[in-house]
């Protein structure tokens, strides 16, 4: 049993659907660029962190980073994801590995 009824959920889908097509052209612009995606893969995981969070969190999905005052606001600070976050690129694929057959 799910915690909303369908026609709930369905409507509230409805009524954000343009928002929601908005936000995914925006993630897709970026995120789905070759280019920007080569530049990714070439990078360190601690040299795109910072950028990860802008794109997505504020440019894409509305978030504010640290100190601006006005909405959520998102702190980064390298104790706060090593702490949420202690696996490095290579941790997660390793065991990815070792657990998917077809993981590449």
């Amino acid at each position: 049993m799910s915690i909303f009824q369908r026609v709930i959920t369905k409507k509230h889908i409805t009524s954000q659907s343009e928002k929601i097509k908005a936000t995914y052209r925006l993630f897709s612009a970026y995120f789905q660029n070759s280019a920007i995606q080569e530049n990714i893969l070439s990078s360190k995981e601690e040299q795109f962190q910072e950028g990860f969070l802008r794109e997505l969190f504020v440019k894409i999905l509305g978030y504010t980073l640290n100190p601006d005052a006005n909405g959520l606001s998102i702190v980064l600070s390298e104790e706060n994801i090593r702490n949420k976050f202690p696996w490095t690129y290579k941790d997660v694929t390793e065991k990815c590995k070792k657990r998917y057959s077809d993981f590449k």
